[in-house]
């Protein structure tokens, strides 16, 4: 079995360097496009499953992803 841990894409708060930590925020355009890239990165990758935090950005970055891959 092999793992692939994903952090999600930028923040605002990433961007000014402030701690986030449950506060739901989006990511920014930066971000988005961070998270197309790890799903174009990964899209050789024999994938099973997809797990996030119940956090928006995290969900945000999960789904971006998954449009970008094939499952196995």
């Amino acid at each position: 079995m092999k793992v692939i841990l994903v952090r999600h894409g930028e923040t605002q708060n990433s961007v000014d360097k402030r701690s986030t930590g449950r506060s739901d925020i989006e990511l920014t355009e930066n971000g988005i496009m961070q998270a197309h890239e790890t799903g174009k990165l990964l899209k050789n990758e024999p994938v099973d499953k997809i797990y996030s935090s119940s956090l928006h950005r995290a969900i945000q970055t999960a789904e971006i992803i998954k449009s970008e891959i094939q499952f196995t």
